[in-house]
């Protein structure tokens, strides 16, 4: 698909603030090259229902903003996004905070780190998110689920302490 090894490509509108849904990147053929629709299909081949997958500028009037991204860490869904030459997770926020901060994960490290929403990190500009909503309720047979007890688990379930978000 044109890209260098461990790379991959995200559409988004260039100038428009809408989302750009995976029915639309399907309907424009570009979806097979597409990262936010491959997570799609990753949810979908283990089993899950995808409700809602899209992509959206956050550096754009009526783009992907703050308050948005809120709800997505409210409603319990991470949020993929994406600066200029790397993509990460976002897993929760701070408003309190001087600036609206975003807690992330990176895949650099296995460290959470925070920056200020639509801002930069290592350098590098915020430009979009991607929203994958997979559906909560799908269960595959022979996964672990807390609510089937004719399923064991057999291992050790440790919690980590001074977790401040998740």
């Amino acid at each position: 698909y044109g890209n260098k090894d461990g790379e991959t490509t995200f559409y988004t509108y260039s100038t428009s603030g809408s989302p750009l849904t995976c029915s639309q990147m399907e309907a424009s053929g570009f979806h097979e090259s597409d990262g936010t629709y491959g997570v799609k299909l990753f949810y979908e081949s283990r089993g899950y229902t995808v409700s809602e997958c899209y992509s959206q500028r956050t550096d754009v009037a009526g783009g992907f903003d703050f308050q948005d991204y809120k709800a997505e860490i409210d409603a319990g869904y991470p949020v993929m996004f994406h600066v200029y030459g790397h993509t990460m997770v976002g897993v929760g926020y701070d408003d309190a905070a001087v600036g609206d901060t975003m807690y992330i994960h990176d895949t650099w490290d296995h460290s959470s780190h925070s920056m200020p929403w639509g801002g930069s990190y290592a350098g590098m500009d915020m430009y979009a998110v991607s929203i994958i909503h997979p559906d909560r309720q799908a269960i595959m047979p022979g996964i672990y689920n807390d609510d089937d007890p004719s399923i064991e688990y057999i291992g050790n379930w440790q919690t980590g302490t001074g977790a401040a978000y998740y």
